[in-house]
C-alpha cells in the first residue's frame, strides 16, 4: 500500500476528529464564558456580550459595563475566576457518571479545556506565570487523558461490532490468566503445608 493511499484511508477519521475538536473547544469556550456572563450580571453589570473569537486578540473573551467596585476586591477576583467552572463542572460531573466510556472521556476534555482557559483568569488576582503554566500543563493532560480514552474506546467498540469473537477471545485469555494464577496458588499452598510439615 503506497502513502498516498495510506493518507487517503485516515483522511476521514482525520478530519472526524478536528471537526469533533472545534465542536467541543467552541462549546467549552461558550460555557467558559457564559460563567462570567453570570457572575457579571448578578454583580449588577450591563451590555454583557459573549465574544467567541476575537481575531484581534485570539481569544474569547466577555464583554460587559460593570460598576466602579466591581473586580477591585479579592472576592470578586476569585468569583470571576470560579465563574468559569460554573456550567463546566456540573456537566463534566454528569459525564463522569455515565457508563460509556466515550461519553465520559467528553467530560475530561470539556474540563482540561476549560483549566487552559481559566489559566488567564487566574492572573486576574494573583500574577504567577508558575501557576498559570501549572494550569495550562494540567488542562493539556486532563485533555490528552480524555483523547486517548476517547480514542481506545472507539477503537474497541467498532472492534467488538465488526469482530464479536474479538470480546470472547479476550475474556477467555482473561479467565485463561486467571485459573492460572489460581493453580500457582493452589501449587504455592501446597509447597507452603509439605514444608511446614
Amino acid at each position: 500500500m503506497s502513502l498516498r493511499s495510506k493518507l487517503k484511508k485516515y483522511r476521514m477519521p482525520v478530519a472526524k476528529i478536528l471537526v469533533f475538536n472545534i465542536v467541543v473547544f467552541t462549546f467549552t469556550a461558550v460555557l467558559h464564558e457564559l460563567g462570567h456572563a453570570v457572575f457579571g450580571l448578578s454583580s449588577g453589570c450591563e451590555n454583557i456580550r459573549i465574544i467567541i473569537f476575537d481575531l484581534e486578540v485570539f481569544s474569547a473573551y466577555t464583554s460587559m459595563e460593570c460598576p466602579e467596585a466591581f473586580l477591585t476586591t479579592n472576592y470578586d477576583k476569585v468569583m470571576m475566576f470560579l465563574s468559569s467552572y460554573f456550567f463546566i463542572l456540573p456537566i463534566s460531573a454528569v459525564l463522569f457518571l455515565l457508563k460509556n466510556k466515550v461519553v465520559r472521556s467528553l467530560g475530561f476534555i470539556l474540563l482540561g479545556a476549560n483549566i487552559m482557559a481559566s489559566a488567564y483568569d487566574f492572573a486576574l488576582f494573583y500574577e504567577s506565570y508558575l501557576v498559570r503554566f501549572g494550569l495550562i500543563l494540567g488542562g493539556i493532560l486532563v485533555i490528552v487523558h480524555g483523547q486517548v480514552d476517547m480514542v481506545i474506546s472507539v477503537l474497541r467498540q467498532r472492534t467488538l461490532l465488526t469482530h464479536p469473537e474479538a470480546g470472547e477471545i479476550l475474556d477467555n485469555t482473561r479467565n485463561f490468566i486467571r485459573g492460572e494464577n489460581q493453580t500457582n496458588k493452589h501449587e504455592e499452598g501446597a509447597e507452603d503445608d509439605d514444608n511446614s510439615s
